[in-house]
């Protein structure tokens, strides 16, 4: 009696790696220089000291103006304010035309 025995044959492939997917096909993309990016010539201005700057300004700011400014909710603008106050700021809240406005108050300099 004979027996068959049978056998699988596997065919292994070989993965490339992403970088070696992703590599340029040419020498010439090789050797192109990469031109260094600028810098932005503003600095950029974080949102917290945007809200002390609309807040410092002649009249103060309401809560939609600073919503409206950083893009925040309304929660976290009256967090920042919080910690403003926690700087030793004083914010004054005033109601003008039925809209609450907020200013810091700046102490006057007696001498």
């Amino acid at each position: 009696m004979t027996t068959t025995q049978k056998t699988t044959r596997r065919v292994l492939t070989i993965r490339k790696s992403v970088a070696e997917r992703d590599a340029p096909k040419t020498p010439a993309a090789l050797v192109t220089p990469v031109t260094p990016v600028a810098p932005d010539p503003l600095p950029r201005v974080s949102k917290p000291s945007l809200i002390r700057a609309r807040l410092e300004a002649n009249g103060g700011a309401s809560l939609a103006e600073l919503v409206e400014a950083t893009g925040w909710q309304p929660h976290s603008i009256r967090a920042a304010m919080t910690g403003l106050r926690k700087q030793g700021l004083t914010i004054e809240k005033t109601l003008v035309d039925g809209v609450t406005r907020f200013a810091i108050v700046v102490p006057e300099v007696i001498g």
